[in-house]
């Protein structure tokens, strides 16, 4: 066996370990990223279910409304919270579901402007 041959070798022996692994991982990362995934939601859930009726922020309110709602826009989230107080001004609430998506905590199904519809990060 001349030295290619040995390199070709033990590239085909390195590849077969390499698969194994793969296959015995990818479960283990699948779990991993579902209990990942779990935890985020019970963390944000706790988080507005602690701090909502705490703090009475503005951003705990839209937390709030957005995690009652599941899936919302600014507008959506208006209409609910006026459903619970009666003086909301509508550019703050904008202003504060871009925010709470700029930290990461919001995200965007979709992108269109003030109409875009948010949920909590997962």
């Amino acid at each position: 066996m001349n030295y290619v041959q040995g390199l070709k070798f033990r590239r085909d022996e390195l590849k077969a370990v390499k698969d194994e692994l793969e296959a015995k991982l990818k479960p283990v990362l699948k779990e991993y990223d579902a209990i990942m995934n779990l935890l985020k939601v019970v963390e944000a859930e706790k988080y507005v279910q602690n701090d909502y009726p705490l703090k009475g922020k503005l951003q705990d309110k839209v937390l709030f409304a957005v995690n009652e709602l599941k899936k919302a826009t600014a507008h959506q989230v208006i209409d609910f919270m006026r459903q619970h107080e009666s003086d909301i001004s509508e550019s703050s609430v904008v202003v504060t579901c871009s925010k709470l998506f700029k930290t990461g905590i919001l995200q965007k199904d979709n992108d269109k402007g003030r109409e875009s519809i948010y949920t909590i990060k997962l």
